[in-house]
């Protein structure tokens, strides 16, 4: 994985993530660190369940893998956000859904993330189904473009 820093206008690799992916998703938490969400085996493979924590810390490539709660079913081409203390995860397709394109809404409390029965919930789904498109929270709410 690597960085660039808008600043002093350069890259630089932090850690690995420890499984290869593309079609993921990922929004900054704790302010030091970055959650991985879902997304394809690399190259077109089956749908990911797997979350990962990356430490943003160049200085520091011990990633905190440890304990994190899984999606509850694999999918890749979904955004995700972060409002106060919750991730959402937002559309995408599900393979274990015959590649249905979803509405379905998750969230995780972050602030619980390690605790063994802290699970992804779903929330009010979307109107539409979306897959392939951007999200951004702005307050408390979540606004979801474009997509197909």
């Amino acid at each position: 994985m690597f960085a660039i820093s808008s600043m002093k206008k350069t890259m630089f690799t932090i850690s690995s993530m420890k499984e290869k992916r593309c079609d993921h998703s990922a929004v900054p938490i704790n302010d030091d660190q970055i959650l991985i969400v879902g997304g394809s085996e690399y190259g077109g493979g089956r749908s990911l369940k797997s979350t990962e924590i990356i430490n943003n810390n160049i200085n520091n490539d011990n990633n905190d893998n440890n304990d994190i709660p899984e999606l509850p079913a694999g999918r890749f081409g979904h955004a995700s956000v972060g409002i106060g203390n919750f991730v959402f995860v937002i559309g995408g397709k599900a393979e274990s859904y015959k590649n249905t394109v979803l509405r379905r809404v998750l969230r995780i409390n972050i602030n619980n993330i390690h605790n063994p029965t802290t699970k992804w919930e779903s929330i009010t789904p979307m109107r539409q189904r979306r897959y392939l498109f951007a999200a951004v929270a702005i307050g408390d709410v979540i606004y979801a473009a474009g997509g197909m």
